[in-house]
């Protein structure tokens, strides 16, 4: 089982959704690092109900322009504007598990992650 593929386009149009919380992985198809992530990534994905899990595999027609150009790594929305992410390859899904959690329970300050940006200037 793999990630189902979402595009940029479906991206900003869960804009208009209300209460949607997204995970979706940077990825792309020669990325060896991105498809061993992807797997541990699809593991945990049945965890969270109530989040949908996707991938954006970026190539050059179709780069984020509201992402970090880092590969593979994760962004987490909700209602589609990007809270926070994750970069980089990881071993295990622990860290990324906690932060799930913590995000589902309110219980991040996001005026103190990704070097102290303020969630507002994702908005």
């Amino acid at each position: 089982m793999t990630l189902s593929v979402i595009t940029q386009e479906q991206l900003l149009n869960k804009r208009n959704d209300e209460n949607s919380w997204d995970i979706v992985m940077l990825t792309h198809p020669d990325c060896g690092a991105c498809a061993d992530w992807e797997t541990l990534v699809d593991g945990i994905k049945d965890n969270y109900s109530t989040i949908t899990f996707s991938k954006l595999e970026v190539n050059n027609n179709d780069i984020p322009l509201f992402a970090p150009p880092v590969l593979p790594s994760i962004l987490a929305l909700h209602n589609g504007s990007r809270l926070w992410e994750a970069l980089g390859s990881m071993t295990t899904t622990t860290n990324l598990e906690n932060m799930i959690n913590e995000w589902l329970e309110g219980k991040i300050n996001f005026d103190t992650i990704s070097g102290g940006t303020s969630v507002h200037e994702f908005s």
